[in-house]
């Protein structure tokens, strides 16, 4: 028969989760509120909203959702074998997207 012993800690492991869970949330929030009011300043209109998931998919969902007419998106600077192994959220928008993508390089 085998013995089965409680798991000692659980309930603390999974409460320190949720609060870095939380903390990580609300950073993500905090950082677009931020970058919204940027644009509010420079009279752009936007909104911001947190999405959970594949930032590629959910842009490209997102933009035939909305019927947008093009999708602007940064690019780090990945290329060849590093985009290929870590992958590229601006290279995937260009390729899936139903609409025109402008791919922006950041500035170092």
């Amino acid at each position: 028969m085998d013995e089965i012993y409680p798991a000692v800690g659980n309930e603390l492991t999974m409460e320190v989760w949720q609060q870095q869970w939380q903390t990580f949330e609300q950073e993500g929030l905090d950082t677009l509120e931020k970058r919204r009011q940027q644009a509010l300043a420079l009279d752009i209109e936007c909104q911001a909203e947190q999405i959970l998931g594949s930032p590629g998919k959910i842009i490209c969902q997102r933009a035939k959702q909305d019927n947008s007419d093009i999708i602007v998106v940064g690019h780090r600077g990945r290329w060849g074998l590093s985009e290929i192994l870590l992958g590229s959220v601006g290279n995937y928008v260009f390729h899936h997207a139903h609409c025109c993508v402008f791919v922006v390089p950041t500035p170092d």
